[in-house]
């Protein structure tokens, strides 16, 4: 019976818990006929721990935005630290809806974490941008808006140059017919993006409504 319990512990604690077994120094008094072997108990709890974090681990893990594992592992690669406050600029970002600009991205911030300084969301920004995590555009407004990484690269905008309203559309007859015209020219494509200017619906009846108040003023001079 001794022997038989020894070899078992011996099996179970091999590799991992060979270091365990050494340091406890096993001997003849830990076992008794009628007692079951207290290392072997000892290796089932703290197995059943290491199951219970590592599940815990999972679970974080699948809960984790996609976008904060990218920036996290970049970091690293870079060399750098992943601090809170970066962390804290990015999570107010991806938050944020449509194309924000940088003050924008600072307006918010300033509510959320009132500590962060400016510079702080500047630097992070840039950082987003070197991740591939944050693209500049320049919608012709005077200043850069950010737009969240998107997976399908091919979507488009309609920008409206009365209000600033940007409208996202994806035109799958469109990306065929620029397609063909890249095959045509031998040209490789990376991604596209195509942007038409004008005015949103509700611009354009505020343009109709002032261009019927000037008719009307013009007229009445007459």
């Amino acid at each position: 019976m001794h022997i038989f319990q020894t070899r078992l512990c011996s099996r179970t604690f091999a590799g991992n818990f060979a270091s365990l077994v050494r340091h406890l120094r096993l001997r003849r008094s830990f076992w008794s006929p009628n007692n079951t072997c207290p290392i072997l108990t000892l290796l089932v709890t703290f197995q059943i721990g290491l199951n219970v974090e590592k599940a815990e681990d999972m679970k974080q893990a699948k809960n984790t935005p996609e976008w904060r594992r990218r920036l996290t592992e970049y970091i690293q690669s870079q060399g750098r630290l992943v601090t809170r406050p970066r962390m804290a600029v990015a999570e107010v970002f991806f938050s944020m809806k449509g194309h924000p600009g940088i003050e924008m991205v600072i307006s918010q911030v300033r509510k959320k974490y009132p500590g962060i300084g400016d510079a702080t969301v500047y630097r992070t920004m840039r950082l987003l941008v070197e991740a591939g995590l944050a693209i500049p555009r320049d919608f012709g407004e005077g200043f850069t808006r950010y737009e969240a990484y998107d997976d399908d690269k091919n979507h488009n905008h309609l920008v409206c140059s009365g209000c600033g309203a940007i409208i996202e559309f994806v035109a799958p007859e469109l990306d065929e017919i620029l397609t063909k015209i890249a095959l045509e020219h031998e040209f490789l494509v990376n991604q596209h993006r195509v942007e038409i200017f004008g005015l949103c619906k509700k611009c354009q009846e505020l343009k109709a409504d002032s261009d019927r108040k000037q008719a009307t003023k013009h007229t009445k001079k007459r």
